[in-house]
């Protein structure tokens, strides 16, 4: 008799948000896409060191293997997924960094003072699906004068990528920091501005334009079943 054993296999795929989730972000460079939506957007009254209320995102995104509806926006060019989180007064910092501000998406962060000028607004488009979450500073003057900052940070619904559109921004001597953190400080991506964009740089600086992608490679647990079944056939004749 010859013995063929049929697998049946079954693979229960666990919540892409529960124990064993993971995500590691890569950044790619893009061509400055800006969205103005001084129009559509709804405007956000920030002064000096401000974090608004609570934004509804307009979809469900996944930042770091954590799914939010909302969020929250500094006056100092970067928006946070956590509550309670400062501004993060005066000047950019590295990335990583635990202690300090978490779960957060920096633009051009640094010492920025909408109350002077310029104007904050969000806005979500698209159809179901295939939405985006749009913040915009448009004109928003450093605390400390020079030129005016104008970007985008941008959330893309399904993917969960990561945009910033970066048209103007201006160090006036401090520090201007791009990047991703997450939820404990342990993890962040923090490109290389070009040129840098840092005390040491002249006063005002206005950098080239500069757009960049942080995109999530999803690491999914998965819990496997294994049915074997066995199923005899007859010898077949010499």
């Amino acid at each position: 008799m010859i013995k063929r054993i049929l697998l049946s296999l079954f693979v229960a795929i666990l919540s892409s948000y529960g124990a064993g989730h993971a995500a590691n972000y890569t950044e790619s460079i893009i061509p400055v896409d800006f969205t103005d939506i001084s129009e559509s957007g709804s405007p956000l009254y920030l002064g000096d060191d401000n974090v608004s209320g609570s934004i509804p995102i307009g979809f469900v995104f996944d930042f770091y293997g954590v799914r939010y509806s909302t969020l929250y926006v500094s006056s100092n060019g970067f928006l946070t997924f956590l509550p309670g989180q400062g501004s993060a007064c005066c000047s950019g910092q590295p990335i990583p960094q635990a202690g300090y501000i978490k779960a957060f998406i920096a633009a051009a962060w640094t010492d920025l003072h909408p109350g002077r000028g310029g104007s904050v607004r969000f806005a979500t488009t698209g159809a179901p699906g295939s939405r985006v979450f749009i913040l915009m500073y448009l004109n928003v003057p450093h605390y400390s004068g020079g030129v005016a900052s104008t970007f985008n940070i941008k959330l893309f619904e399904g993917t969960n990528r990561i945009e910033t559109h970066i048209v103007t921004a201006s160090t006036a001597g401090r520090t201007v920091t791009v990047g991703i953190e997450n939820q404990d400080g342990s993890e962040g991506i923090q490109p290389t501005m070009d040129p840098p964009l840092s005390p040491t740089s002249p006063m005002p600086t206005r950098p080239s334009p500069r757009a960049s992608r942080f995109m999530a490679t999803i690491t999914t647990s998965l819990r496997v079943r294994l049915t074997l079944t066995r199923q005899n056939s007859p010898t077949s004749a010499s």
